[in-house]
């Protein structure tokens, strides 16, 4: 729902180092292919209005430069962590003894960066120029989950209902069969792989109720970066050509994908996966004329 300068979302174009890395089938306004770090954005520039001859389509542009190496080396590492231990329970999650969902998370890397130099091989001091960088996630995560599953009688076949008059009834549905006394097995076999409420507000009140549990998610990340910059040629008279490429790479897997609602129905099971991965390489050449 971003808007930049009051433009649609689809008349934004995101580069990193002048390549889109948009996912174009949507191309939401601030939505990119592999979500970023501070440590491998050494630019940032958002323009709208008149833009250059040189940016892509879109009336506002979005730009990003990956840092670069230097003659002097320069690193860092980094961690970051949230806990539960803070947090409070939401109230009906009290009401009802379930424990409070935990919002956990770890991102930890690091980045370093300067010359490329390989002992007695090649020194790239003034000439060829490295930058790495790496950011490694771990966010376990869970939501509460609502269902309406069957109460015990139900389960045996018996059903209450209330007649006209709102009295309430019950009838054994195996009393009533005509040929088979007894639950299908295979009908047994689910009834007796679902769990039994533990809240009320769901459900009929009579034959079913709710039952509330945590669904749980681990996501795990990886940003990885990379940028080798060489400078090809450099005169006196100030002509320089230098090569300059830039690798990104991002991976995120969440396991079920409970944000999709893609988890199991009840506190066990499988659900489904959902994974997304992201390359994006840049290859240039810039040169500098001189007289």
């Amino acid at each position: 729902t971003a808007s930049i300068h009051g433009l649609r979302p689809n008349m934004t174009n995101i580069t990193q180092d002048g390549v889109n890395v948009q996912d174009n089938a949507g191309r939401n306004t601030l939505f990119a292919i592999g979500a970023h770090n501070l440590d491998d954005i050494a630019e940032f520039r958002v323009v709208a209005g008149t833009i250059h001859s040189d940016s892509g389509t879109g009336a506002a542009q979005v730009n990003m430069v990956t840092p670069s190496g230097s003659n002097e080396f320069h690193g860092s590492l980094f961690e970051f962590h949230r806990n539960k231990a803070l947090n409070a329970n939401s109230f009906f999650s009290n009401q009802n003894g379930i424990p409070r969902p935990a919002q956990i998370e770890n991102k930890f890397g690091g980045r370093a960066g300067g010359p490329l130099e390989i002992p007695n091989v090649y020194n790239g001091r003034n000439r060829t120029f490295f930058f790495t960088a790496i950011e490694i996630s771990r966010l376990p995560y869970q939501v509460t989950r609502d269902r309406t599953v069957w109460e015990q009688d139900a389960r045996d076949g018996i059903f209450k209902y209330r007649d006209a008059s709102g009295n309430l009834r019950q009838v054994n549905l195996l009393d009533i069969a005509p040929v088979h006394r007894s639950i299908n097995p295979i009908t047994k076999d689910l009834l007796d792989d679902t769990p039994l409420p533990n809240i009320g507000g769901f459900g009929d009140g009579l034959n079913t109720r709710g039952y509330r549990f945590l669904s749980k998610q681990m996501t795990t990340g990886e940003r990885i970066t990379g940028r080798i910059d060489h400078k090809l040629k450099e005169s006196a008279s100030g002509r320089v050509h230098q090569l300059e490429v830039v690798m990104s790479h991002r991976n995120r897997l969440s396991r079920p994908d409970v944000m999709n609602d893609r988890d199991p129905a009840f506190d066990h099971g499988l659900g489904l996966n959902i994974e997304g991965r992201g390359l994006v390489t840049a290859v240039a050449i810039h040169s500098s004329l001189g007289p």
